[in-house]
């Protein structure tokens, strides 16, 4: 679907009939922010329906869930994060980063009650903040690899970077990880 062309959806497909789903920007936070939590898999499914369904019983409840998650995907094909990759986006923390990214680059205030944008809406926007702004930086840091070609001072510089932008941890694996790096340890 070419979000410039057509409508942006308000509705999902479960077992053939068109079902009304939530779609204002903040459900698809409340929605993020579970699949990264630490809550049971099997509860996620069910929170993440009670989110974008809310009062609504699904006889199916998987193709209820599929139908979400690609809502959620943005009619993307579902991906999936690998293992072991830092992450680079938490939505609680940098709250106030894309906070003032929005309103620096788009003049959007996310804080205004009455500013309401469909999910598919606000991840273009946020996908397309540019590489200078706040949580574009902060998460190109997170994510990316030293330059190779860049001399000590460079990496040492990136390294830098790279602790002053870093998250949290938020699960115990992440905070032994996070422990071990600051003492230099990088084989945990």
């Amino acid at each position: 679907m070419n979000i410039l062309a057509s409508p942006l959806p308000v509705a999902v497909e479960i077992g053939g009939v068109r079902i009304p789903i939530r779609t204002d920007h903040r459900v698809g936070i409340q929605v993020a922010r579970t699949l990264e939590s630490d809550i049971a898999p099997s509860l996620k499914g069910s929170v993440i329906l009670g989110l974008y369904f809310p009062d609504m019983g699904f006889s199916d409840p998987d193709a209820a869930l599929d139908a979400a998650i690609e809502f959620f995907q943005c009619g993307r094909p579902v991906r999936k994060r690998r293992k072991g990759k830092a992450r680079a986006l938490d939505w609680d923390h940098d709250a106030s980063t894309i906070l003032a990214d929005f309103r620096r680059e788009y003049g959007i205030d996310l804080t205004d009650p009455a500013t309401t944008l469909h999910w598919w809406a606000f991840m273009a926007y946020f996908e397309g903040l540019t590489p200078e702004s706040g949580i574009q930086r902060a998460m190109y840091y997170r994510a990316a690899s030293p330059p190779y070609d860049s001399g000590k001072e460079a990496v040492k510089h990136f390294k830098e970077l790279r602790r002053a932008y870093a998250l949290p941890p938020k699960t115990d694996a992440e905070a032994i990880a996070a422990e071990a790096a600051m003492w230099g340890d990088t084989s945990v």
